[in-house]
């Protein structure tokens, strides 16, 4: 059993996939377990409203492949607010423009 506190709340996260998580409106990090090839998804939407149900929401599959992050959508329904990416190996971390491929 681990020893936390509410605002130390560890993140537990299977190896060879891909975290993400918010650092602010404009920026995503991307926590990557290690692994040859990770891997994960992404959903988006305007936070409120019905909108998705029309479409409006981006999916989006994450990969690092060969050291390199990508972004590619699966489903593209609206304006992305993202403008940067943090990427978080193990060993350091890595920040790239937000460019979906």
């Amino acid at each position: 059993m681990l020893d936390v506190s509410l605002p130390n709340i560890p993140l537990f996260y299977k190896r060879n996939r891909i975290v993400p998580l918010e650092d602010d409106k404009t920026t995503l990090r991307l926590l990557c377990g290690d692994g040859p090839s990770p891997r994960g998804l992404l959903y988006e939407d305007e936070g409120d409203g019905l909108a998705y149900r029309e479409g409006k929401y981006n999916l989006y599959e994450l990969k690092i492949e060969q050291g390199r992050a990508s972004v590619s959508y699966l489903h593209h329904g609206m304006a992305s607010r993202y403008q940067k990416v943090v990427v978080c190996y193990p060993d350091r971390e890595e920040i790239i423009p937000f460019v979906v491929e």
